[in-house]
């Protein structure tokens, strides 16, 4: 059978990992932890000056990555991805390819060792959309973003909440947070998928929390951080909170960290080095070492925007560079 018949089957392709190098890939905010394998994972980030036609996929062990397995999906940006811990996979849906028409709707799942070809139908082409696993109901969500071609300016932004649970995609409710590119993250301690922010049409930025309950969305607050979108948000399952830094108002970048109980949010004071102002950085809780680690992102650097390759720890005290 030939690769494209593999793949219109569904079936998996597989490939041996490459070792470990000392490299540090960049360009991505789509970083999760592995429980089953112990490591996190990086999506769609590249080497400088590389230009992959495959969606790349990292690994990190400290003290470096790994490059692992590309025979799956083609790259793409603005797309979204979440890793699903009841079933042990990461999953990854839509985004745009090389231009702004080669828009996708297709889902893909990396099982620790291969990627597979899900199905396409459902919630159709998307990109820039907000995804998260919600362990307590066992469903991958993924919420607004864009639908409308690339040729159509301004792009309308989209407020329909899917499910996927493993095999389809279900539209679970078109009520809630308004139109918007967002971010979401799983607070587990409540059982609950939490929305911060985002951006919506005419670049208005948001500075609302929602949370889903697997059957609506209900508006907790409108106090907390500043407006913003493009940042980062992970789950601190050891302390049971929720952490947030950065992102941007659009007149600035941010590089504040807060903090969710459950109740309030909280900005947390930092004494000592920490990240700079970012946009765009992935974040996520590595239970094997009990930190929440602070991938990339887009900084400025004499007026110039460029991809940050740093990496940062948060050990609920102070921020250490590890990268």
């Amino acid at each position: 059978m030939t690769r494209s018949t593999l793949l219109a089957c569904g079936l998996a392709i597989v490939a041996t990992a490459q070792p470990a190098t000392p490299v540090q890939p960049t360009g991505s905010r789509l970083l999760f932890y592995d429980a089953a394998r112990e490591r996190l994972l990086l999506v769609g980030a590249t080497l400088p000056a590389e230009r992959a036609d495959l969606l790349t996929l990292w690994a990190w062990r400290a003290p470096s990555w790994s490059r692992l397995p590309e025979n799956g999906p083609a790259m793409r940006t603005t797309t979204a991805a979440a890793f699903d811990t009841g079933r042990g996979r990461l999953v990854v849906y839509g985004g745009v390819g090389n231009d702004t028409t080669d828009r996708r709707s297709d889902t893909w799942e990396w099982d620790g060792t291969a990627w597979h070809a899900m199905s396409d139908r459902g919630a159709g082409a998307r990109d820039h959309h907000a995804m998260a696993f919600d362990e307590a109901r066992g469903r991958t969500m993924a919420f607004g973003g864009a639908t409308a071609p690339g040729s159509v300016r301004p792009r309308p932004l989209e407020r329909d909440t899917w499910v996927w649970d493993g095999a389809r995609w279900q539209l679970a409710a078109t009520s809630g947070p308004s139109p918007r590119s967002t971010t979401m993250v799983d607070d587990t301690v409540r059982g609950q998928v939490l929305l911060f922010g985002g951006v919506g049409d005419a670049q208005r930025r948001f500075a609302d929390t929602w949370a889903w309950n697997g059957r609506a969305w209900r508006l907790i607050t409108d106090a907390g951080p500043p407006a913003r979108n493009g940042h980062a948000m992970a789950f601190d399952r050891a302390a049971g909170v929720v952490l947030l830094f950065g992102g941007t108002s659009g007149a600035r970048h941010f590089d504040d960290l807060w903090r969710w109980d459950g109740q309030r949010w909280s900005e947390v004071r930092v004494d000592g080095v920490k990240p700079g102002p970012r946009v765009g950085a992935g974040m996520a809780y590595d239970a094997t070492r009990d930190r929440t680690v602070l991938y990339g992102g887009h900084v400025r650097v004499n007026g110039a925007v460029r991809d940050s390759t740093e990496m940062w720890e948060w050990d609920r005290r102070a921020w250490t560079r590890i990268r």
